[in-house]
């Protein structure tokens, strides 16, 4: 299932769906996700810190930490004319990756933009397995975001 704001309706139409990945987020995709703890990260992000949080943290929002810890800003990795295409493209691939990981949950990806002419387009794209009680992302409220927004449920 997919849901997006009408922010995002006109990048949606305008991407470059052949644009390569830059090689640096080739090897984030390529690593794959490490399971830990309950949690599913992107392994390139996992660290000695990650880990302690998650066996000595005692965190309670599970969804909400593997949110933080797998965002990545794909403007770090691309030239700033082809962030939304890089953004999509990367956003599908992870999609594949995530679906041969063999998670046993419901997955939530999500992309968002900031779009500025001055500095330029600015895009993240994270994902979090879906827990009750644990809500990052409400997927029904999607079109009171002012920013581009687009949800992908891997169920």
């Amino acid at each position: 299932m997919e849901k997006f704001n009408k922010q995002m309706l006109d990048l949606m139409r305008n991407h470059d769906h052949a644009a390569p990945l830059p090689g640096e987020l080739r090897d984030v995709l390529d690593a794959g996700i490490v399971e830990s703890c309950q949690t599913f990260i992107f392994k390139s992000f996992y660290s000695d810190n990650v880990q302690s949080c998650l066996k000595f943290g005692r965190l309670r929002d599970l969804s909400g930490f593997e949110y933080t810890q797998n965002k990545i800003h794909l403007e770090d990795y691309c030239k700033k004319d082809n962030v939304v295409s890089v953004a999509f493209n990367f956003l599908d691939e992870l999609t594949l990756v995530l679906q041969n990981a063999f998670v046993q949950k419901p997955v939530i990806l999500v992309l968002s933009f900031q779009l500025d002419s001055e500095f330029g387009d600015l895009a993240s794209v994270t994902f979090y397995c879906e827990r009750e009680g644990q809500s990052v992302i409400d997927m029904k409220s999607i079109d009171g975001y002012s920013h581009p927004l687009f949800v992908r449920l891997i169920d």
